[in-house]
């Protein structure tokens, strides 16, 4: 049996003189060999790698929005909740021009400020509602007896004080708390309580005195 001739461009260039023009020479009959590929078409290829990338989503993952919660706040301190929900909205959702930002974020810091100031004011308006209350309750002088009590203290800061000394205790609302009111209704009632004159007078004792010691003249 007789080995199949195979057929390759080395031993075909051993046995021939003539060097084959490769432009002019046909290729050799070989069912085997598979086509040349096609040229890439450069337009597909951006179409097919924009797909691929919307498919596979955003290359950074959208942040997660900040709630109240994440916010540490100083002890004791507490956002209003309408502060709040501007300050988180401007940071969740931030405009791009920086000059607006800033323009809000000094609204809300505004915002905060007046919301703390009126709950101070609140409080303060409160304790001192119960700091009269608890001076109309005073033994002896709250109740039926408040007005004259106040009159008596009126008398010692007219005497001892001044206009200044009243603005202070207006002021800072110490006139209204009740050890300040005991306080001066103690020394109203020393400074303006009248003592009574008692025993003989002295022309008297001295009259005495000499009746003792030389005896009556009379008769």
């Amino acid at each position: 049996m007789t080995d199949p001739v195979q057929t390759s461009l080395i031993s075909d260039s051993t046995t021939s003189t003539n060097t084959p023009d490769p432009a002019t020479t046909p290729p050799p009959n070989n069912p085997e060999a598979a086509p040349d590929p096609a040229p890439a078409d450069p337009t597909t290829a951006v179409e097919t790698g924009s797909a691929a990338a919307d498919a596979e989503g955003p290359s950074e993952a959208e942040p997660t929005p900040l709630a109240l919660e994440d916010i540490v706040l100083p002890d004791g301190f507490e956002m209003p909740e309408e502060v709040g929900n501007s300050f988180l909205a401007l940071i969740n959702s931030p405009p791009e021009s920086r000059t607006e930002f800033a323009n809000s974020l000094i609204g809300i810091h505004t915002s905060l400020l007046e919301s703390v100031a009126g709950e101070y004011a609140q409080q303060w308006e409160t304790t001192q509602e119960q700091w009269r209350t608890e001076v109309q309750n005073l033994p002896e002088i709250g109740g039926q007896n408040l007005q004259t009590s106040l009159a008596e203290i009126a008398k010692v800061l007219d005497r001892y004080g001044d206009k200044e000394a009243r603005d202070a205790l207006a002021m800072t609302g110490a006139g209204n708390h009740p050890a300040l009111v005991r306080l001066f209704h103690k020394i109203a009632r020393d400074v303006n309580e009248k003592i009574p004159v008692t025993g003989a007078s002295p022309t008297g004792a001295l009259k005495d005195r000499a009746t003792r010691m030389f005896g009556n003249s009379e008769g």
